[in-house]
């Protein structure tokens, strides 16, 4: 099971949390682009996955799922910054952009990405 717009990024950085911990991937019974979909079958106490942190945190209080105390490594995800096609950025948005990339670069942004 997958939450993500891009099936196939999504379920290559999955495969590769259970290979960095020495697993074999378990084979996706059920493949979706809809995050409230996954979630809800989560919610059924019939699947596992895998979600981000952040959704546990803002999203997850609503629902009758927990995290379960596993320490993963994780590869890093990929980001990226989305504008409207025709549309010239706001100088706070080039400015955020601008600063995104450079802790991004920076040693303290890639600290925090480094596998050990």
């Amino acid at each position: 099971m997958e939450p993500a717009l891009r099936e196939a990024d999504s379920r290559s950085l999955q495969d590769e949390v259970f290979r960095n911990s020495g697993l074999e991937p378990p084979p996706a019974t059920i493949l979706t682009v809809s995050l409230h979909l996954y979630m809800r079958v989560i919610e059924t106490g019939r699947w596992v996955g895998l979600v981000p942190a952040s959704h546990m945190r803002f999203g997850g209080q609503q629902m009758r799922v927990k995290a379960l105390p596993v320490k993963i490594s994780s590869p890093p995800a990929p980001v990226g910054f989305i504008t409207v096609k025709d549309r010239t950025p706001t100088p706070l948005a080039e400015r955020f952009i601008e600063c995104a990339r450079n802790v991004a670069n920076s040693d303290t942004g890639r600290a925090s990405t480094r596998r050990r």
